[in-house]
């Protein structure tokens, strides 16, 4: 370690610690609570989701929410119109983002 230098693992930033109590939410949990075409899958992950949301629990990367835009767009059994994901979007970037 360079002199001078601080550890950060035995002292992590504030911003960590304040993350302990905050769940990251993927991509394929996004899209199962959204596939309403995923039937047990999608009534499990919708109810983590709001849960998670309601409790503002729930954090979600950029690179999520891409990855989440080119699923519901491109690859859902019901893809969803432009309008409705930037609704979605803006939606989850309101709440939690990293």
């Amino acid at each position: 370690m360079v002199a001078g230098a601080r550890n950060h693992f035995t002292h992590p930033a504030p911003a960590t610690n304040s993350m302990s109590d905050r769940y990251f939410v993927d991509t394929n949990i996004l899209m199962y609570a959204h596939d309403n075409t995923a039937g047990e899958k999608h009534e499990r992950e919708k109810t983590l989701v709001e849960e998670l949301w309601r409790e503002r629990k729930g954090v979600v990367s950029t690179q999520v929410l891409q990855e989440l835009v080119i699923n519901l767009r491109r690859k859902a059994a019901r893809p969803l119109d432009t309008r409705a994901t930037r609704e979605l979007v803006a939606d989850y970037l309101t709440c939690r983002s990293l």
